[in-house]
């Protein structure tokens, strides 16, 4: 009867061979003891976030749920699956994801690559012209949407792509300016992020423009690219960093911006020495 009630079933015996009969109505009457279960608590963290129905059409769909974001992602997939068969549908399909995207607002820096993906398709149609349009507008947009400390690298990333295309088209001397924009851009964005010893070293960008000066005839101009980027970092070099790197301040971001227009005059300065060269 105890061990019934949650007692314990030894100590109860003994109460019962004691009292006897007397043991047993105290046993009978005694309240039954409540004990509280031993509860563990599981938490299980998904990898993804779950996949649900869809209830509206996909025309419908408002981005920002990771479903949404998956419906775009699987459209530029079948994209990439037609850009060989049927050019014309695979740009359509890119340009109403970029659409969808911008009509919410999605961040420069996600839009990015389907960007380049649209300028890829349109040189590949032939409609070189709407290619760099394209180029052009994310130029602006990259201006627009992104401080000092990224804007850098991401005019590196476009004149980049910009070089490579105006190389398909054999024009060496805009290949090689927008190899030299992306490598200045760069180091700038390095250099506004404090991080002076990542700076990209002058051989490295004279290695990739080699075979540009080659095929467009002016190897003349290696030595004054040299020249002049070389005394451009070394201006840069002589600049300390901006301090209190990983504090958010409007003072912190006033001294980052007047650095970048300094850096911006250098550069320009120079960057026009070297297209009067080539030109």
């Amino acid at each position: 009867m105890g061990s019934a009630k949650g007692r314990s079933g030894c100590g109860w015996f003994l109460v019962g061979f004691v009292l006897g009969p007397i043991g047993i109505i105290i046993a009978a009457i005694v309240k039954a003891k409540v004990t509280q279960p031993d509860i563990k608590l599981t938490v299980n963290y998904p990898t993804q976030p779950p996949k649900q129905q869809p209830t509206q059409k996909p025309d419908q769909k408002q981005i920002g749920s990771y479903n949404d974001h998956e419906h775009l992602q699987s459209l530029l997939k079948q994209a990439t699956a037609l850009k060989d068969s049927d050019i014309d549908t695979a740009i359509r399909i890119v340009k109403e994801v970029i659409e969808k995207y911008e009509a919410h607002d999605e961040p420069f820096g996600n839009l990015k690559p389907i960007y380049f993906k649209l300028a890829n398709y349109l040189q590949k149609k032939g409609s070189r012209d709407e290619a760099w349009r394209i180029y052009n507008q994310m130029i602006l947009k990259a201006s627009q949407g992104g401080g000092f400390l990224i804007l850098g690298m991401y005019l590196a990333d476009i004149y980049s792509h910009m070089a490579s295309l105006r190389e398909k088209e054999k024009g060496y001397k805009d290949a090689i300016l927008f190899k030299v924009r992306s490598y200045i851009n760069k180091n700038e964005a390095l250099h506004l992020q404090a991080r002076r010893k990542e700076l990209l070293r002058v051989e490295e960008l004279l290695k990739q423009l080699r075979p540009l000066l080659k095929k467009g005839r002016i190897e003349y101009a290696e030595k004054l690219i040299k020249k002049t980027l070389q005394s451009l970092m070394n201006e840069w070099r002589k600049k300390p960093p901006v301090k209190e790197p990983f504090i958010d301040s409007v003072k912190k971001r006033e001294k980052i911006r007047k650095r970048y227009i300094s850096l911006t005059r250098l550069s320009k300065k120079q960057l026009n020495l070297i297209t009067e060269k080539i030109r």
